[in-house]
């Protein structure tokens, strides 16, 4: 009979769960769902997680909204637990628990200078100043750990390196069908899966199709995703590089027509300016397409050599590397055999033991 008594008390875990309320998807929620299901999956009788969503359930689109959550709101519903996870953003301020805060990227914070004042002020001061009394904080490679080190002033040793697992079995369920009036050939596109902005790098990926040989014509590039103010300025650039009548703007796809998309294409091409994981990349991988990405932030530490990279800010590079997917059948074959071997790094089961792990050692267990 298992003594009741000496069971050790589970560790009671609040979550901020504002990125997991409804709305379109995210990649703030994708991950959220990827690491509490991980959670679920290694530590079930170790951990007590209480997901904690705003008032009504919804999520936020104003600056002002998330700091009064994250400092009053969130504050009070930690009341009782051991410690708090928090997937995305801010951190109250004040508060006697530990938190072990992730921090996804920094770009926003490096260029800050382009947003509005409010937003300003939260990327160049809130964050950095709540990140700071954070107990650990979390990332997905180690090029962000570098940069959270050295632009905000973190040691080194409370930066802890998570690799963003997901479930590729429910990935592939997922998979529903490409909308018809796409009008899309299975195997006949590239895709690209990102909102449209400009750290994106969609226009030297337009720039790369438009240098792509004559006799891979018939090859489309979709842009799947939300315009975030380029889309204008990317269907300019398409028709004066000629290439118009061959980039597809899906605008926003629900997650089935998305995964469809990707498992369907020739490739993946997400070659941004910085990425602080690219998820897509894994998923991609997970659907047997080849990728092609940056070589540069962490791209290649997430495609492990398992993808192929070029010079982001280099269409001729890209477009070499395109070329290189879409018309040697033997190469497809042998990046979609080292995918299927490196997201094996990218489990579940790895995420949820590393982070049940970080989450104790800040709770002192």
């Amino acid at each position: 009979m298992i003594d009741e008594v000496n069971r050790p008390r589970k560790l009671k875990v609040a979550v901020d769960g504002q990125t997991v309320a409804p709305g379109p998807a995210t990649g703030l929620g994708s991950f959220t769902r990827n690491a509490l299901k991980a959670l679920e999956i290694v530590a079930p009788g170790e951990l007590d997680l209480r997901v904690e969503t705003p008032p009504g359930g919804a999520g936020f689109t104003r600056t002002h909204q998330r700091v009064l959550w994250e400092q009053i709101g969130l504050r009070s519903r930690m009341r009782g637990a051991d410690v708090l996870f928090s997937p995305s953003l801010g951190i109250p301020w004040n508060t006697s628990r530990p938190v072990v805060a992730t921090i996804h990227d920094l770009y926003l914070v490096k260029n800050a200078a382009r947003l509005a004042p409010v937003s300003r002020w939260y990327w160049t001061d809130y964050i950095p100043a709540t990140i700071r009394r954070a107990s650990r904080v979390i990332c997905g490679s180690k090029a962000v750990a570098e940069e959270i080190a050295a632009l905000l002033g973190i040691e080194r040793d409370l930066i802890k390196v998570i690799p963003y697992g997901m479930d590729f079995e429910g990935l592939k369920v997922a998979a529903g069908a490409i909308p018809a009036g796409l009008k899309l050939t299975s195997g006949a596109y590239v895709l690209f899966v990102g909102s449209l902005e400009r750290r994106k790098n969609a226009a030297n990926l337009v720039r790369a199709f438009a240098a792509l040989k004559e006799d891979q014509s018939a090859v489309k590039l979709v842009l799947a995703g939300q315009d975030a103010g380029e889309a204008g300025s990317l269907k300019e650039l398409a028709v004066t590089e000629g290439i118009g009548d061959r980039v597809v703007f899906t605008g926003y796809l629900d997650r089935s027509e998305l995964v469809a998309l990707m498992r369907d294409a020739a490739c993946l091409a997400l070659v941004s300016f910085e990425e602080g994981f690219g998820l897509p990349l894994i998923e991609a991988m997970a659907l047997d397409t080849p990728v092609v990405t940056s070589n540069c932030s962490s791209m290649p530490e997430t495609v492990g050599g398992a993808g192929l990279t070029a010079d982001p800010h280099n269409p001729a590079a890209i477009a070499e590397a395109l070329s290189r997917v879409l018309l040697d059948d033997e190469l497809r074959e042998r990046l979609v055999s080292l995918g299927r071997e490196h997201i094996q790094s990218y489990t579940l089961q790895k995420m949820g033991s590393a982070l049940a792990a970080v989450l104790r050692e800040a709770a002192g267990r």
